[in-house]
């Protein structure tokens, strides 16, 4: 993750350098990026179940879910920048999205409450890096995002204090999400911006997959050395 993260960190860098040409060729080479600042919010609603794998094994359920534990959860979204391409520049042009979006940065809360074997709220705050560029965008509206922060639960959670010698309630947080939607501006007129349902600000609504992370990070918390994954699903509006 601390990779990809510095990859992104350096393109958005670059972005920001000053045009190195002088003289007439200078005004005829534009800046190859833009950024944008605070482009959007999102709401996302999530479901799913406390995995019994490790977290390679979560995205396929294996060895299996923990049986009657049940997990809802609520986030609030702020893409903080967005990075995109000159419409200028003609590379990748066949296989951007229409506004030439590539990469970003987002600040998110989400509230998590969990059910059956354990009746415990988590609150987890975060940052995420978002991928936006695949070859199927002319079809499929994908990303892929990596997020870290904290996990704060309101009591040891039952699950991680059995499989575990120690627990702790602060945890290290992190997220890993995949997204499919539909952009609504590029279908154009919807019932759902329409305003008789009050909803014309509605840009997006993208199908969420996302492993929910906690981990004690080899015992830098508390000396917690085990970790737990939730698998869970749902949709995200963005605004």
């Amino acid at each position: 993750m601390r990779h990809v993260l510095a990859i992104l960190l350096c393109l958005s860098f670059c972005s920001c350098l000053p045009q190195t040409l002088t003289g007439p060729e200078s005004a005829m080479q534009p800046s190859p990026f833009y950024l944008k600042s605070f482009p959007q919010q999102s709401l996302s609603l999530l479901s799913g179940s406390v995995t019994q794998g490790i977290l390679q094994e979560a995205w396929f359920f294996k060895p299996g879910l923990v049986e009657n534990s049940f997990f809802l959860n609520l986030a609030w979204n702020q893409t903080l920048a967005e990075v995109y391409l000159n419409p200028e520049i003609t590379l990748l042009a066949a296989i951007l999205k229409e506004d030439r979006r590539l990469f970003g940065w987002e600040a998110e809360v989400n509230v998590a409450k969990h059910l059956g074997q354990q009746d415990h709220v988590e609150i987890n705050a975060l940052l995420l890096a978002r991928w936006h560029v695949f070859i199927w965008d002319k079809w499929l509206d994908m990303s892929i995002a990596m997020g870290e922060g904290l996990s704060y639960a309101s009591s040891i959670p039952k699950i991680e204090a059995e499989r575990w010698l120690y627990t702790n309630q602060l945890l290290n947080y992190m997220l890993y999400e995949m997204t499919f939607g539909l952009d609504l501006k590029a279908l154009g007129p919807t019932p759902l911006s329409s305003p008789h349902l009050q909803a014309p600000h509605l840009k997006a609504i993208d199908f969420v997959m996302r492993i929910h992370h906690r981990s004690g990070v080899y015992g830098t918390f508390n000396g917690v050395t085990g970790a737990s994954n939730v698998a869970n699903f749902g949709l995200r509006f963005s605004f």
